[in-house]
């Protein structure tokens, strides 16, 4: 049993019925995420658009560079900075 999230992304439920599984294209390769089945939060079903929006995110190529590159700017502002010397300064 397939069924289809958006134009990217085939679900089919995995053997557990606790989870299910994205298949997802990358760099023209096909990438496998397992999810849980179980409510997220206590209140979102697998179903949910809210959650599948999330899913659609968390498997998106581009999400990967995002936090690649958060982190790295992260790394350059922490070694450049130089602290609050400026207001220890008494002129």
């Amino acid at each position: 049993m397939k069924r289809l999230i958006n134009d990217r992304f085939i679900v089919f439920p995995f053997p557990s019925p606790q989870t299910f599984v994205v298949i997802s294209n990358r760099a023209k390769k096909k990438y496998i995420y397992r999810f849980s089945a179980t409510k997220a939060l206590f209140m979102l079903t697998p179903w949910n658009p809210l959650r599948r929006f999330m899913i659609t995110i968390a498997t998106n190529q581009f999400f990967d560079y995002f936090i690649i590159i958060t982190i790295l700017l992260n790394m350059l502002f922490m070694a450049f900075h130089q602290g609050y010397y400026w207001l220890t300064v008494a002129e």
